[in-house]
């Protein structure tokens, strides 16, 4: 589920708060009257504080109708605290609409200073994996940038590692951002923003912001927590206490002070921004951003790989640990099919993440391991994965590889009970029923085990009443137990189908024909 569409529904997600109905308590202080909502539960919003005041307001005052007589009148916001868990974020980044544009088994992990994200990525015929991390730095009184840094994909794909987080964008369809953002920094104006959304939901009329500012915005302790107070009140110690991670800091730094190459790169020309950075190596500018960016939009294009490489070397003779240049390397030798070196090179980033504690980082490069081993030596990738699918259980990206592996090499009990496993984690339903036939084809054709069989093709067409494989596999399973009855009875179904979606009806009895059941099994 999106963030706009867990917004539309704040009002369904707790049954003790309706829409309309928000508690509001009314209260008045040094001649002010306050309007204060505390702990309530809002979707994937935990609302701590919510404080309006009532402008205008003279005494005596008339307190029939309580807090709820002050619904259409447009208030003053005083304070709001708000905070996402880091389960939340979870939920709508494994819930988000992401596999249409290229995303597989998307994660989060929230740690102290910033988030982790991590998946797999389809970009034409190309696949890797990728990890990134998300910290929020202040921007304005009343804007929050939300900077993408720290960007890794372990292998080869035709866009650059920065451009990932325009494409999660989309897939998160995050409703509170400015439409002005470079590639890596996303802006948003929280306090205006979230009022603006939910207050409207809740029947309340829009408050006044202009006298806001952010108090405090970090993630720790499990959740991202923002704070808006009045001008001028923020808390120096909580900030300091709460300051986003230097790295952080440094990459939208760095995306500000090459303004021009990044909204270059941001629009996909890619040519123009990698001149726009080299330009800058020769000059103070030449940070250790300057040179992550030129290694990120390097690996994509063929004729930077000789440029690319020389430049990552350089990196590595400083620092033989750098993880972008033993990236831009290991992305080269893949496509270069020099896999033995990106073998090597995938091991240094794992030795490096494990020595991080890492975790989505130690799995991206197991799985990127194995990845590169399969084309010289199947039982070392088949072993890679094993690894991979150990240290994560949820990975469906592991399983589905060991999946494939284990049936390509003809290790077929392993590869059912790895298919089984990938079709407990798998959570679309399409791509579930295909694991189901591919499960049923193994153990009616392989295994001659035609119980195991009939079942996974029954829940194959569960997941598509009327899917042609599932319903061949079902009448070729049943021919084969002496069942032509039933046998019949999948194929007439199959016929009906094609005849129903428009599919020339003799095709369809060309079909039963080519698989009927044997002539000495027909009934009568």
């Amino acid at each position: 589920m999106t963030v706009v569409s867990q917004t539309q529904e704040l009002h369904s997600d707790r049954t003790s708060i309706e829409a309309g109905q928000l508690a509001f308590g009314l209260s008045f202080a040094a001649g002010k009257g306050l309007l204060t909502s505390r702990d309530v539960k809002l979707g994937p919003f935990d609302l701590q504080v919510l404080e309006l005041e009532i402008p205008n307001l003279s005494f005596p005052f008339d307190v029939t109708g309580g807090a709820e007589r002050f619904k259409t009148r447009r208030c003053e916001l005083k304070r709001l605290s708000v905070a996402v868990s880091g389960e939340a974020v979870a939920q709508l980044v494994a819930g988000a609409n992401a596999h249409e544009l290229g995303f597989i088994d998307l994660k989060s992990a929230m740690r102290d200073g910033h988030i982790e994200l991590a998946g797999r990525l389809v970009s034409g015929s190309a696949t890797a994996d990728f990890t990134l991390r998300v910290a929020l730095i202040p921007r304005s009184p009343d804007e929050l940038a939300i900077c993408f840094y720290d960007m890794r994909v372990y292998g080869s794909l035709p866009l650059p590692a920065p451009l990932i987080p325009t494409l999660l964008r989309r897939a998160l369809d995050v409703p509170f951002l400015t439409s002005d953002e470079r590639p890596s920094v996303w802006v948003m104006t929280p306090g205006d923003r979230f009022v603006r959304t939910v207050m409207p939901l809740l029947g309340w009329k829009v408050p006044d912001t202009s006298k806001t500012a952010i108090a405090e915005a970090n993630i720790s302790r499990g959740q991202l927590s923002i704070v808006i107070g009045p001008q001028g009140e923020p808390n120096n110690k909580q900030k300091h206490e709460h300051e986003p991670p230097v790295d952080a800091v440094l990459a939208h730094e760095g995306a500000s002070m090459f303004d021009e190459a990044e909204r270059a790169l941001g629009q996909g020309k890619l040519t123009e921004a990698y001149e726009l950075y080299r330009s800058a190596l020769d000059d103070d500018r030449g940070s250790a951003f300057v040179r992550e960016r030129l290694l990120q939009i390097g690996v994509t294009d063929p004729e930077m790989a000789l440029e690319t490489r020389m430049l990552a070397s350089e990196m590595l003779a400083v620092n033989p640990a750098d993880v972008q240049a033993l990236l831009a390397l290991a992305s080269i030798a893949l496509r270069d099919r020099s896999y033995g070196e990106a073998v090597s090179r995938f091991e240094k980033l794992g030795e490096i993440a494990r020595q991080t504690r890492a975790r989505f980082d130690a799995i991206a490069a197991e799985l990127a391991i194995a990845g590169a081993a399969a084309p010289i030596d199947s039982e070392a990738s088949i072993a890679g994965y094993e690894r991979a699918a150990a240290r994560a259980r949820d990975s469906i990206v592991a399983h589905r590889a060991l999946f494939d592996l284990l049936a390509a090499t003809g290790e077929i009990d392993r590869a059912i009970k790895a298919g089984d496993r990938l079709s407990r984690l798998e959570r679309q339903p399409s791509e579930r029923a295909k694991i189901y036939k591919r499960l049923g084809g193994l153990a009616r054709q392989q295994l001659n085990d035609l119980k195991k069989a009939r079942v996974y093709y029954e829940r194959a067409l569960k997941l598509g009443r009327d899917d042609p494989e599932a319903l061949e596999g079902l009448a070729e399973t049943y021919a084969a137990r002496g069942e032509p009855a039933r046998a019949a009875t999948y194929l007439a179904r199959l016929a009906e189908q094609a005849e129903e979606t428009g599919d020339d009806q003799e095709n369809g009895n060309q079909h039963a024909a080519a698989h009927p059941p044997p002539a000495s099994k027909l009934p009568g």
